[in-house]
Order: structure tokens, then C-alpha cells, then sequence
């Protein structure tokens, strides 16, 4: 018994080396440029070793955003609880801070998230992302309208998965103009972003029966500029993945044992 748990626990950690490694490169080099071969190398570990654990990069790469979103859910909800908000209206409000914040202080994770779900040759993952994403907010929303809904935060008594799915499918086109806009996708301005997300603002909130709904809470300039620095960012490091391949390897990952590639 003392072994089998002891096998259990090693396998859980090989599975988290698999992941720990792939987020690396998946970042340094991009998850389209990254192979299962790179990994292994990394690892030092069998290629049966790496099958065990995912059957495919695909589902390497769902599994690692649904482990990086277990993370930030749970650390934002930290964050909120730390403030002390007085109710739902007020956790809500604290929410959107702390989610525009990490947007603008983690241009990396951004990009990353957007080339996975976005990239015309990633439809199918797409799907499969899209789908696991949008059931997660789903849930998160029901259950934040809900709490709203009792402690008289939000007035509309409509059934709160009903406003939550309703709210998920309208966030989900301005998020997607938002994302193409950063990949440079289509035509948005950083001025569209701005309205679109003040628009959206007032029509949740309106969706959600508050009586008194809060200005806007993010200033113009501030958010158009936050606007042009991903759409930056996201340019200069595709510059850097289309750069010779001995130019995109991960400068910080080294094989177990010290020994660098």
C-alpha cells in the first residue's frame, strides 16, 4: 500500500514536470513552435513516460490553461476576500479592478491564452477551449448573481444561470474583437476597445437590475493605452518566434541534473 502511494505521488509530480515544462515553452517559443519532442528532451524522460501522463500536445495545452485558471480564480478570489467587500455589487466592482490590473501587468499570459484560442490553424482546439471556458464562467457567474440576487445587490429575479449564460455570450464577442485586436485580426481601435467596454458595462449592469450603477470605472486613456501595449507586445514577440530557431529556444529551461540544452 505504502508503494502504490508512493507511485501515485511520483506520477504526480512527473505530471506537474510535464506541465511546469511546457508552460515555459509554450512562452518562450510559442505553443504552435514547441514540440512533444522538445519536452521530452527537456526532461530527460521516455516518450512513453510523456504519453502516459497526455495523449496528444492538445491535451497537454488544455490541461495546462484549465490549471493556470484554477490558479488565477482561486488567487483573485483571495484578493477580493482580502478587501473586505460589503456585497455582491461591491466584490463585483472589485473583480473587474483586479481583472483589468493582471491584464496590464501580465501581457505575457495574455498573449498566450489569445494565440491559443484564437489562431486559425487552432479551430478545433478553439472549440475545445471555447466550450470548457465559457462553462467555467457560467458556473462563476451563477453563482456571484445569485449571492447578488439575495443580499439585494441585483434587482432582475430572472434565474441567475439564465442572466449568466445571457452575460457569457454577450462578453464573449466583445472578448473576441478584443483578442483579434491584440493578434492584429482585424480592424479595432484601441478608441473601439474603450467604447465597446464601457457599452458593455452599462448594459450589464442593466441586465443585472442594479439601481444605481457605477460610472465606468476605467479611465479612456488609460485603458486605450493598455489597449496599445498588448497589441505592441503581441508584435514584438512574434517578431521573436519567427526568429532562427537557435535564437527561440527557452534560455531558462535546463535538463534535470543541471545540464543546460
Amino acid at each position: 500500500m505504502k508503494k502504490e502511494t508512493q507511485n501515485r505521488q511520483k506520477g504526480k509530480e512527473r505530471r506537474e514536470d510535464i506541465l511546469n515544462c511546457a508552460r515555459n515553452f509554450f512562452f518562450a517559443k510559442g505553443y504552435d513552435t514547441t514540440s512533444i519532442q522538445d519536452i521530452i528532451d527537456e526532461l530527460g524522460i521516455a516518450k512513453g513516460t510523456f504519453y502516459h501522463h497526455f495523449n496528444s500536445k492538445e491535451e497537454l495545452l488544455m490541461e495546462l490553461i484549465k490549471t493556470m485558471s484554477d490558479e488565477l480564480t482561486k488567487d483573485l478570489l483571495v484578493k477580493v476576500k482580502s478587501r473586505n467587500p460589503k456585497n455582491t455589487l461591491d466584490k463585483l466592482k472589485i473583480i473587474q479592478e483586479l481583472h483589468f490590473n493582471w491584464i496590464k501587468e501580465n501581457p505575457e499570459m495574455v498573449f498566450f491564452f489569445l494565440k491559443a484560442i484564437y489562431l486559425p490553424q487552432n479551430l478545433t482546439l478553439k472549440a475545445k477551449l471555447e466550450k470548457e471556458i465559457v462553462k467555467r464562467d457560467i458556473a462563476f457567474l451563477t453563482d456571484l448573481i445569485s449571492e447578488g440576487q439575495k443580499d439585494g445587490s441585483f434587482f432582475n429575479t430572472m434565474p441567475a444561470e439564465f442572466l449568466a449564460e445571457s452575460i457569457t455570450a454577450m462578453g464573449y464577442v466583445q472578448n473576441e474583437k478584443f483578442g483579434l485586436f491584440i493578434l492584429g485580426f482585424n480592424e479595432s481601435t484601441p478608441e473601439s476597445i474603450y467604447e465597446n467596454s464601457k457599452n458593455a458595462h452599462e448594459l450589464f449592469a442593466s441586465i443585472l437590475g442594479i439601481k444605481n450603477p457605477s460610472e465606468f470605472p476605467f479611465p479612456k486613456k488609460e485603458l486605450i493605452l493598455s489597449a496599445e501595449k498588448l497589441r505592441e507586445f503581441s508584435k514584438e514577440t512574434e517578431k521573436q518566434n519567427i526568429a532562427p530557431k537557435n535564437q527561440t529556444d527557452p534560455p531558462s529551461l535546463t535538463k534535470k541534473g543541471g545540464k543546460s540544452k
